[in-house]
């Protein structure tokens, strides 16, 4: 069972190195996070990518960045992006992890209340 939410993203660019960061959020549609490199992704664009959560396989998926904005004074990109394409067993495992995620914080919720 995951303690949080804690992994990595590498968007892969056609024009350049890949794009790195850490994952923030993640929903059954998609996720967010920010890009640590000094990386430039495109709003609207698809690009493929890995998510590496935790001790889970990579997840393999083509996403469509549709939010970018600047995090901080170090420049780093904070995005959004939708999947767009992702295999059956991938999707099962993001599924998987938000619900292990819920049960966490659900249990956090029951023990904070005693």
């Amino acid at each position: 069972v995951l303690q949080s939410l804690e992994g990595k993203v590498t968007i892969f660019r056609e024009e350049g190195p890949a794009a790195t960061g850490t994952l923030q959020d993640l929903s059954a549609d998609g996720f967010g996070g920010i890009i640590t490199s000094d990386t430039h992704l495109e709003s609207g664009r698809d690009y493929p990518c890995y998510l590496e959560i935790g001790f889970l396989p990579p997840i393999s998926a083509t996403v469509e960045v549709r939010f970018i904005g600047l995090q901080g004074q170090k420049n780093h990109q904070r995005f959004g992006a939708t999947f767009r394409s992702i295999n059956i067993d991938d999707r099962q495992c993001v599924e998987k992890t938000i619900v292990d995620i819920q049960r966490q914080i659900i249990r956090k919720g029951i023990k904070s209340e005693e």
